[in-house]
């Protein structure tokens, strides 16, 4: 049964939105803003591990990472059809498919109020928080947390078909009484350290890159641990 509460998420949102408020983590992610290109921004992003954050006075939680991450567009999902989870698209062929992110994260164009680029940490954490919150209510609503058990009782290896052919359908959303709220998606994504994730659901925040899309993302470890329970 999956039992994880709006309370649960609410509270990981507060410990994360401490971390990446901290002063000397503002500093990395300036320097990741100010940086010349996407291979320079990854390079200093590597850089942002736990233990170099402990070093600098930052208490984290159990389990934080810092790790890059790519956003596929749903559309291109749907028709690329089910992948191992962990692999971007194209990467058994050793390449990259451009028509296949959603680069939602970084618009050319700045969106109606977003503050300047390294708004006040106070600003970061409201916004980040109201994203965060908006989505643990909606993953943690009936039907959803439904939608979660029915997803649990499939085997591991038909999951990513599971996805796109019910969680990420909309038809078959609205037989289950979900309706995806405006200001959200549900989408597969790529962490690059391998971490193999199922899907996301991620909303826009009104603040710039780095900060303008937050998530909550499923994989299997969350759907056995909960079964467990």
């Amino acid at each position: 049964m999956y039992n994880v509460t709006a309370e649960y998420l609410t509270g990981l949102a507060d410990k994360l939105a401490n971390v990446i408020t901290a002063p000397t983590f503002l500093s990395h992610i300036e320097k990741i803003q100010k940086s010349s290109g996407p291979d320079e921004q990854y390079a200093l992003a590597e850089k942002i591990t736990p233990d170099r954050l402990r070093q600098e006075g930052i208490e984290t939680p159990e389990g934080f990472r810092v790790v890059p991450r790519t956003f596929e567009e749903p559309e291109y999902s749907l028709q690329n059809g089910a992948q191992l989870p962990g692999k971007e698209p194209g990467s058994d062929r050793n390449s990259f498919i451009n028509e296949s992110y959603d680069r939602s994260s970084f618009p050319d164009e700045p969106i109606p109020g977003q503050p300047e680029e390294m708004a006040a940490p106070e600003t970061i954490a409201k916004h980040l928080k109201d994203g965060l919150y908006d989505i643990a209510e909606f993953v943690s609503e009936v039907p959803f947390r439904n939608l979660l058990n029915e997803l649990a009782e499939v085997s591991p290896e038909d999951r990513p078909d599971f996805i796109l052919d019910v969680v990420m359908n909309n038809r078959e959303l609205a037989k289950r009484d979900i309706t995806v709220p405006d200001n959200m998606t549900i989408q597969r994504s790529t962490f690059h350290d391998g971490r193999p994730t199922l899907f996301c659901v991620s909303a826009i925040t009104a603040l710039g890159y780095p900060w303008r899309k937050v998530t909550f993302t499923f994989d299997n470890e969350i759907l056995e641990d909960n079964k467990a329970a």
